[in-house]
């Protein structure tokens, strides 16, 4: 079993790189209790609470978010959570506590949270760790808080388990995680390499060893080559969540639609059992709702490059219109008020909540913070700019997603603070990209702050 010195000593040798998860934000916890008719506490005063925060970006750039709330991280490892307070400091926050705790060690007496985030824990540690975690979760969670975690889920992870056996097979005895992670890629690039073509199980490795090729050594070696990585059924999940007294927010059908779509992953949100549904009409009137949607011809693409199937001209109408409205969302209420009946704007928000499930569209109850223009002198948010200018591979955006930056935007980035004009930026990027002529650096510029504005990077 995996003790808690293990647990340290990889943490310490290969710190994992977090990142900020919309799906982890609390105003994404509030969203799934209104969609299931619970209120949630105001996220302006909230606490909440990250069990195993790592290095305390995401907590972090929630404190930032929310200044008047109250945020507190712990972490088994010394190493980041060291990390997590340099970040708070070097980014002023003050609202934020981070410290070094064994979950298994908590203290009963300790306080009661709003929203409790649990991501990368649940499925990558021992049973007897689990079972304290979700105990913890019973205590800790405030009687009308929400909770969220994050497990790996069958069926899409059976595929991905085979990978993961073949990778700890080939890395057996390795003396370092570099090691372990050099030999465990290059074994899955020998199979997909010689397996017999032509065959589902060549199919499977070449998709696989794409997928984690991409991968950071650091995520790799922390998910999917943990020493402890165990999916689960959903329906497993809720038993052990019922056995704590707690419920699961969402579709009553959610383990036949992961069935469906193969689902290896998921973030569940959770309330204490005892809680009964209030009126659920309110809470839906305050959703906004987003996408980050193009036009395409005839066809709506999503960013990941999905055709959107938009099923009808009502629902096509919403779409078109967030993709000209984007990075900024619009009220619920309001796309409702286009529909000419009470049942058909009730038929047009049950489809357009079925577009959120799929991960199409986007619905929070926050107020949008960025601007959907390039003004003279574009000013990018001070926490993006503070990331770039460290060199990070990403920016979080203010939507708390985290945008993947080339050595060209990350310098434009650094550059937006709203006292460069244009052409000023265009003279310093000349700098920098010197092998283009200045008609082509013009339109990449022009471009580029475009996209800017696109991923929610720019205030007014």
């Amino acid at each position: 079993m995996q003790d808690t010195q293990t647990a340290r000593r990889r943490y310490d040798e290969l710190p994992y790189v977090a990142r900020p998860y919309v799906d982890l934000h609390p105003d994404r916890l509030a969203t799934e209790a209104a969609l299931s008719g619970f209120a949630a506490p105001a996220l302006e005063h909230a606490s909440v609470l990250e069990i195993g925060c790592g290095v305390g970006v995401h907590l972090t750039l929630l404190a930032v978010e929310w200044p008047n709330a109250q945020f507190v991280g712990f972490d088994i490892a010394e190493v980041q959570i060291e990390a997590a307070r340099d970040l708070a400091r070097q980014l002023g926050v003050d609202n934020v506590r981070f410290e070094v705790m064994d979950l298994m060690e908590l203290p009963r007496t300790y306080p009661t949270f709003d929203y409790i985030l649990v991501h990368g824990l649940y499925s990558w540690v021992p049973t007897p760790v689990r079972d304290a975690l979700m105990s913890v979760l019973r205590r800790h969670l405030a009687p009308t808080g929400v909770a969220s975690v994050s497990l790996n889920t069958y069926p899409g992870w059976g595929p991905r388990r085979a990978m993961r056996d073949l990778m700890l097979l080939a890395a057996r005895g390795s003396a370092s995680p570099a090691e372990t992670i050099k030999r465990g890629r290059r074994a899955l690039q020998l199979l997909a390499q010689h397996s017999t073509r032509e065959t589902p199980w060549h199919q499977t490795l070449n998709e696989h060893h794409a997928h984690l090729d991409e991968l950071p050594d650091n995520y790799l070696f922390h998910d999917f080559l943990a020493d402890v990585n165990q999916p689960v059924w959903l329906h497993e999940f809720i038993a052990d969540c019922d056995a704590h007294s707690l419920s699961l927010l969402g579709p009553a059908d959610v383990e036949r639609l992961d069935v469906a779509e193969g689902r290896g992953f998921r973030h569940q949100c959770l309330v204490h059992s005892k809680r009964t549904p209030d009126s659920l009409k309110p809470r839906l009137d305050q959703l906004r709702i987003a996408g980050n949607l193009r036009v395409d011809g005839s066809d709506i693409v999503h960013d990941d490059g999905r055709l959107v199937s938009a099923g009808d001209a009502e629902v096509r109408s919403v779409l078109v219109q967030l993709s000209a409205l984007r990075p900024l969302s619009l009220p619920m209420s309001q796309v409702l008020e286009t529909s000419d009946s009470v049942r058909s704007a009730e038929a047009l928000r049950a489809r357009l909540i079925d577009l959120y499930r799929q991960g199409v569209v986007d619905l929070r109850l926050r107020p949008d913070r960025c601007v959907d223009y390039v003004s003279e002198r574009p000013e990018v948010w001070s926490i993006a700019r503070a990331f770039a200018a460290k060199g990070a591979f990403y920016t979080p955006n203010l939507r708390h997603e985290a945008v993947c930056l080339d050595e060209f935007h990350r310098v434009l980035v650094s550059l937006c603070d709203g006292a460069h004009t244009r052409q000023q930026l265009h003279a310093a990027l000349a700098e920098v990209v010197t092998q283009t002529s200045d008609q082509a650096l013009d339109q990449q510029l022009q471009h580029s702050l475009l996209k800017l504005s696109f991923d929610a990077l720019l205030i007014a």
